[in-house]
């Protein structure tokens, strides 16, 4: 979404995504830098946030994966902020719930110890939950706008199972 909204420049054809892509890259190291954060996240390429299948999904692994989310959090809290002449479309709202609630998510089970407290346990699996029902909902949007975007995989099914058992296990 951020890209096609020219966060970081004009998307016209195939031959912007290196350059747009990584103006993206070096908005994520500076980003890095200033809150101290280290991780071995590669240049993002056209196949790391595009998948034939998949439509536009960014691919990363583990903790990884967390820095990028609460780097993109960070830039739509930005851009919430000074929009400038940035369209903010029907999925931003929606998008930023949805990074709040998976950011919230990996925070909990971050900082929880091995036994769950009840009360830990449900703010684990309302976090989760909000994530889910985000990402459903920009899925139909996307599928709406017949844009390819917010694919529900296998792991999210899976996923879903994970924070029922996390109350239902106590």
């Amino acid at each position: 979404m951020l890209v096609h909204m020219h966060v970081w420049g004009r998307l016209d054809d195939d031959d912007d995504w290196p350059r747009v892509l990584n103006a993206a890259f070096d908005d994520f190291v500076q980003w890095r830098k200033i809150h101290k954060v280290q991780c071995s996240q590669k240049r993002f390429t056209y196949k790391t946030v595009n998948r034939k299948d998949y439509g536009h999904f960014l691919n990363a692994k583990g903790y990884n994966a967390r820095v990028l989310s609460e780097w993109l959090l960070a830039k739509i809290v930005e851009i919430r902020a000074n929009p400038g002449n940035l369209i903010l479309d029907e999925r931003f709202d929606l998008t930023e719930s949805t990074m709040r609630g998976v950011n919230r998510y990996f925070g909990l089970t971050e900082r929880a110890s091995r036994k769950l407290t009840l009360e830990q346990s449900q703010q684990i699996e309302e976090a989760g939950k909000a994530y889910l029902v985000g990402y459903r909902s920009l899925n139909y949007m996307s599928t709406r706008s017949g844009i390819l975007a917010w694919v529900l995989v296998p792991k999210w099914h899976a996923f879903a199972h994970v924070l029922a058992d996390y109350v239902r296990l106590l």
